[in-house]
Parts: structure tokens; sequence; C-alpha cells
């Protein structure tokens, strides 16, 4: 019988080595049911729902840290429902940062500067300004 998986005190997102590392679950297990795979080396609980903000929530986890979520993935963060679930976040990365694209991004490279973004739940969320720029 396997063993156990307690994902408690991850959050609804989760690096899947923070996972192993906390002994919450075991690399093998990174494939079962009980988890989903948001983006490369990002999860959640099978369990919780899939919505966009979710997607950027885990997103600010697979982006560099000075990535900017902007355009629908931003307005859906303030509250106007543009993007779906299954949408592509899309994200503002600046030119010098290193950036492993994958499916369900929609990065684009570019100058960012600090009057583009605010800080939101531990992410970079777009000014209103600057987004809409980004939707135009």
């Amino acid at each position: 019988m396997g063993r156990q998986i307690n994902l408690t005190g991850l959050g609804p997102v989760f690096r899947g080595r923070d996972a192993v590392r906390a002994g919450a679950l075991r690399q093998g297990q990174l494939r079962g049911s009980a988890v989903r795979r948001l983006f490369q080396g990002v999860y959640s609980q099978a369990s919780v729902a899939q919505t966009h903000e979710l997607y950027c929530t885990a997103a600010g986890l697979a982006l560099p840290p000075s990535a900017v979520i902007t355009g629908r993935s931003a307005a859906t963060l303030r509250g106007v429902a543009l993007a779906r679930p299954q949408d592509p976040v899309e994200a503002l990365v600046p030119l010098e940062a290193r950036v492993v694209r994958g499916s369900g991004l929609a990065v684009r490279r570019t100058t960012v500067h600090r009057d583009d973004w605010v800080s939101w739940s531990g992410l970079r969320l777009a000014t209103p300004q600057r987004m809409a720029l980004d939707l135009l």
C-alpha cells in the first residue's frame, strides 16, 4: 500500500521540489492522481478548482521573480473576468531574465519599469495603466 500524501501547509499551489523536501510526498507521487501539474515544477492538489487566478499564482512560482502578470490575466486578478481557466497566463519578463517557456504561458520580453507593477499576493501585477496598454 502506498504512503499517504499530506499536502497541508503547502498552499493552493506549490513547487514539487518543496513538497518533496518537506516530506509531503515522494518524487514519483508528483505524477499521481492526487496532484495536478500546472507548469514545469509547479503543482496543485487535484481537488483544487482550476481557475485563471490559480494559474496566475502558479505562474508566479514558474516565472522569474521579476516577471509581471499583465493583460487579461491582470484584469481577471483585478476582478474583471476576461480570462478563462484554460487561457494562457499573460506576463511581461525583463529582457535580461532567463525564462523557460511552456504551455499555458504567454510571455513577452520587454523592459519592465518599477512603475509598471504593484505587489499583489506575492506576485508583481501590472498597474491599471500598464494592463490597459497591454490589452490594447
